[in-house]
C-alpha cells in the first residue's frame, strides 16, 4: 500500500473505478444450427488440381448444417461458383424450406 493513504474497501468504487472494470459484450454468436434442411449451408473451393475428364480443376463442397449431408461438385474455374450456388439451390430447395444462410471462407473467388 502506498504510505499516507487511508484504505477504506467498504465505500463504494468511484465511476472511473468502475468504468476501468467494465469488459466488452461478447459478440453475438453465429454458430446456430439450422432448423431444417437446407436452411445453413458451408460452402468451400478445393484446387487448382489436375485437369479431370471433364476438364474441370475444382471442387466445390457443400455441407448441409442440419443433416450433415455433403456434396462435391467439379467445376473448371473459380469463378464458376456464383452460378453453381444458383443452380444448386433451385434443385434442392423448397417454397417451405428455403436457404437462409451461406457460409463461405475468404477466398478471393466470391468477393465482388
Amino acid at each position: 500500500m502506498a504510505t499516507g493513504m487511508d484504505a477504506n474497501p467498504q465505500e463504494c468504487p468511484c465511476i472511473h473505478c468502475l468504468q476501468g472494470k467494465l469488459k466488452r459484450t461478447p459478440h453475438r454468436s453465429s454458430n446456430t444450427r439450422g432448423a431444417h434442411k437446407l436452411e445453413f449451408l458451408h460452402v468451400d473451393i478445393q484446387g487448382p488440381f489436375d485437369v479431370g475428364n471433364d476438364v474441370s480443376r475444382y471442387s466445390v463442397g457443400i455441407v448441409d448444417d442440419f443433416s450433415q449431408r455433403g456434396w462435391a461438385v467439379p467445376i473448371r474455374t473459380r469463378d464458376a461458383l456464383s452460378p453453381l450456388l444458383i443452380s444448386f439451390l433451385e434443385q434442392h430447395q423448397r417454397p417451405e424450406l428455403r436457404c437462409r444462410r451461406i457460409r463461405l471462407d475468404r477466398g478471393g473467388e466470391n468477393m465482388g
